[in-house]
């Protein structure tokens, strides 16, 4: 018995498409992402990882969200080892 949303559907809520949980969109090995973990995006949650800019696997970089948390986006997120900028990604 469940007592809220299926972290293995892509939508928490079948009824809001622009919330999906980001796990169940991402693709890149190098982006590891929590259970319950979900993003708000009018323009289309499902593109989540088009978002994540400067990120390189080939010298290292990894992306990891944590179990719990919630993003929306307000801009892209810039990622590398040199410079971390998430401060334009609101994470609650």
């Amino acid at each position: 018995m469940t007592n809220g949303p299926d972290p293995n559907k892509l939508y928490p809520n079948e009824n809001i498409k622009q919330v999906c949980y980001i796990k169940n969109v991402v693709t890149n090995p190098n982006i590891i992402v929590g259970d319950y973990t979900y993003y708000d995006d009018a323009d289309g949650a499902e593109d989540f990882e088009k978002h994540v800019t400067h990120h390189y696997p080939f010298i290292g970089d990894k992306l990891i969200i944590g179990k719990f948390m919630m993003t929306q986006m307000v801009q892209k997120i810039s990622r590398s080892t040199s410079l971390t900028t998430i401060r334009l990604l609101e994470i609650n």
